[in-house]
Order: structure tokens, then C-alpha cells, then sequence
């Protein structure tokens, strides 16, 4: 019966990345989403770092989210894009050694407090009053490992990252990009409409859903720039989109406001780095 018993987890481990999984921190199984190959198949995804964003509901213009991060925590998110959207901004964020390492992500610039954030569901539906509110939200994919990772290029490489299209807070990402790594964050704002940053989101959102946390990052051919440009590809004016070689070229995120330029979506002048934008002291 044992026998029996452990077979039947087996399976279930590897036909779903939401059935038990193990930690490494522990040395226990858990519920919870596991790594879906490679090697650390199985483990648990460290999702205090990031879970994959999907829709709650939507009615007319307001759109609810879920697994939205501010100040450390995944929650709610309400929003009114039609009314509230102001700016869609491209971001390069640029770290140690920063003639070649850098990460993409998208800024969409809200009106002033427009962004309602809750706590969970039950805050949402019986407390009414958000926790807080905040006007800026990014939106990046992420490469999210076993619990306790640490992010590697040559790891990314060989299965041992989750896939993850996330949407956090940018406050948290001043604190820990800015003033606690020190790293710079170049901003260029898109050649978008209001209706087209909102087809944007709608198109990340729409990859999210489908992607969950079953697709595995790789540094090369899934990372956070050629992703993006894979979100963007239908926005784009030429039937072609991007290239094969665009997509190749990509897995070098320093290089990826130059190929945006080529096809239109950024202009060639930068806005003010967020450091300057946010006043820190750490340019």
C-alpha cells in the first residue's frame, strides 16, 4: 500500500507544478508549485519573490488583478485603465558590470494614486478601503528559482529558473534597485497611445495567464527582453515584427533600446533616469 502510495505522489509531482513539492530549505514536501524540469524538478518555486499576475475580474473600465506586489506582499490590484492610464515607459535597468549586464521592464505611469492595492480577496470584497496607493506599475519577467535561489547566467541557461511575468509596485523597486543596490534605471517613453499602452497590458496579462509558472526561463532564448519582444510583436507596424535576429540579438538587454528605436516604438532621446526622476542620491 505504501508502494502504491508513493507512486501515486510521483506521478502527481510530475504531471502538475502545482502538486506537492519539495523544499530545500526544509527537506519536506509541501503544497505549493514546483519547478517543472531539469534538475531541480520538483522544488519549490520561491514565490515570496514572484507569482505570475492574472485577472480577477473586469467590468466596463475597471480591472482587478491578482498577485500584484507592493511593499513585500502579493495582493490586489484595482485599476481604471481608460481613465487613469498617463505614459507607457521602457526600462533598462543597468547593474554590475554595466557595459553588459542589464534587465528590461515596462512602466505604466498611472494618474496620482490612482492604483488601489488590498491585502487579499476577503479585504477586497468586506473591507472596501484599500491598504495603500500608488500611481506607478511594472511589469517584467522574471527568472524565479527553487526557495533560497540565487540568480545565475550560466544557471539560467540550464532549467533552473521558473518563467515568471510579474507585476509589482515601483516604490519596491526603487528601494531595492536604487537605494539599496545602486543601480541605474534608464527610462524611454513609448510611442504609444493611451488605447495601445492599454493593448499592452492586456497582452502581457494574456501571457501571464497562459504561461502560469509551467515555462522555464532561459538566459539565451526566454529571457526578460526577447519575452517582451515577444508581447510586442503584434503591436508592431511591419507584418515581419520582430526578426529571428531580433529576438537573438535581445538576450543581451544592454542592446535592447536600439533595436526598439529601429522599429519605432522608442524615440532616440532618453527620458531623466529614474534615479534622477525618484531624487537619488545614487545616479
Amino acid at each position: 500500500m505504501k508502494t502504491i502510495m508513493l507512486f501515486a505522489s510521483v506521478l502527481l509531482l510530475s504531471s502538475s507544478v502545482y502538486a506537492n513539492c519539495f523544499s530545500p530549505i526544509t527537506k519536506k514536501f509541501k503544497d505549493g508549485p514546483g519547478i517543472a524540469k531539469g534538475s531541480l524538478k520538483g522544488h519549490c518555486i520561491d514565490t515570496v519573490q514572484a507569482l505570475p499576475v492574472q485577472i480577477l475580474s473586469r467590468s466596463d473600465d475597471t480591472l482587478v488583478l491578482k498577485n500584484v506586489k507592493s511593499k513585500g506582499m502579493h495582493g490586489v490590484l484595482v485599476m481604471h485603465p481608460t481613465k487613469d492610464l498617463v505614459e507607457t515607459i521602457f526600462h533598462r535597468e543597468r547593474f554590475a558590470p554595466k557595459w553588459i549586464a542589464a534587465h528590461t521592464q515596462v512602466r505604466l505611469k498611472f494618474k496620482t494614486g490612482s492604483l488601489h492595492w488590498y491585502k487579499s480577496e476577503a479585504d477586497l470584497r468586506n473591507v472596501g478601503i484599500p491598504d495603500h496607493v500608488f500611481s506607478d506599475l511594472l511589469l517584467s519577467i522574471e527568472a524565479v528559482g527553487e526557495e533560497g535561489y540565487q540568480y545565475g547566467l550560466l544557471e539560467g541557461a540550464e532549467n533552473h529558473f521558473a518563467l515568471v511575468y510579474h507585476a509589482i509596485n515601483q516604490d519596491d523597486k526603487v528601494k531595492s534597485s536604487i537605494n539599496e543596490e545602486h543601480n541605474t534605471i534608464n527610462q524611454w517613453a513609448f510611442n504609444f497611445s493611451r488605447q495601445q499602452g492599454i493593448e499592452f497590458l492586456n497582452r502581457f496579462i494574456a501571457r501571464s495567464e497562459k504561461k502560469g509558472l509551467n515555462e522555464m526561463y532561459n538566459t539565451i532564448t526566454k529571457n526578460c527582453t526577447n519575452e517582451l519582444f515577444r508581447t510586442l510583436n503584434a503591436m508592431a507596424e511591419k507584418p515581419s515584427h520582430f526578426s529571428h535576429f531580433d529576438l537573438g540579438r535581445s538576450s543581451l538587454p544592454i542592446i535592447a533600446p536600439g533595436i526598439l528605436q529601429s522599429h519605432g516604438f522608442i524615440p532616440e532621446k532618453a527620458m531623466l533616469d529614474l534615479n534622477v526622476e525618484v531624487g537619488s542620491p545614487f545616479l
